[in-house]
């Protein structure tokens, strides 16, 4: 087996990353498995040191080939349509309102810690179905955080992410630890490449007041605004697959 990241960083791959890409595209092996190779290349103490988030990030989808990877994003697809994240608008819009009235105030705020880490943990969790009080908490053990918000959607379900999930262990052989892999990684990936957008979006207006003005002139722009921001300084550098020989 052999590293995508390797074949990129070859000579010939720079000089023609076109080529490269074709050349890979054609063997038809890719994998999104990386935590078996992980598993393999650490030593038998590190393994069990990081039982704990091995047991969790093997079952997330994006770490797992067809059928399984199929068979999560399609029990996920019908909460993330447009239509279904539309709806969460006007409280998302309610949260950020109430970061920024805390914020005006002052005579300054760190952008990062005091708004751009607030606003996607606040929302995410606030989907997972989180009481409100413990928005803060659980960051020692996220999985420990969860299994309690689990067991509790399995006896009392409300409209919330979790009690979908739960759901789904019924209706479609959806498992435990998939679920509690789940909650994870909505955690862990929509927080951080929200966080990281809004940043790095605030930074380069903070550059170029030109289009903030722009911008603050034709609110219409907002949404190509976004996608010129993410084309511009990607929230996510990089991403690991193998290619299996």
């Amino acid at each position: 087996m052999t590293m995508l990241l390797d074949d990129l960083m070859a000579r010939d791959a720079i000089a023609d990353p076109h080529a490269a890409c074709h050349r890979l595209r054609e063997t038809e092996a890719f994998s999104a498995g990386r935590m078996a190779f992980l598993e393999r290349e650490i030593s038998a103490e590190d393994r069990r040191s990081y039982r704990h988030i091995f047991d969790v990030l093997s079952h997330w989808m994006v770490f797992i080939d067809p059928p399984d990877h199929t068979r999560l994003r399609r029990l996920l697809s019908t909460r993330f349509t447009p239509r279904a994240v539309e709806q969460y608008r006007p409280r998302v819009r309610s949260i950020v309102n109430a970061l920024l009235r805390g914020l005006v105030p002052r005579r300054g705020f760190e952008v990062v810690h005091d708004f751009a880490y607030m606003v996607p943990l606040t929302v995410i969790l606030e989907l997972l179905g989180a009481p409100a009080g413990d928005r803060l908490e659980g960051a020692a053990s996220l999985v420990e955080y969860l299994r309690p918000l689990i067991a509790e959607r399995r006896e009392s379900p409300t409209l919330d992410l979790i009690s979908a999930l739960v759901a789904c262990e019924e209706l479609d052989g959806m498992t435990e630890q998939e679920v509690i892999a789940t909650c994870v990684l909505l955690v862990f990936g929509g927080h951080e490449t929200t966080m990281n957008l809004i940043a790095s979006g605030t930074r380069a207006l903070a550059r170029h007041p030109d289009q903030w003005m722009r911008l603050k002139a034709d609110p219409s722009l907002a949404e190509p605004g976004v996608e010129e921001l993410l084309r511009d300084d990607g929230s996510v550098k990089a991403t690991v697959r193998q290619v299996w020989p």
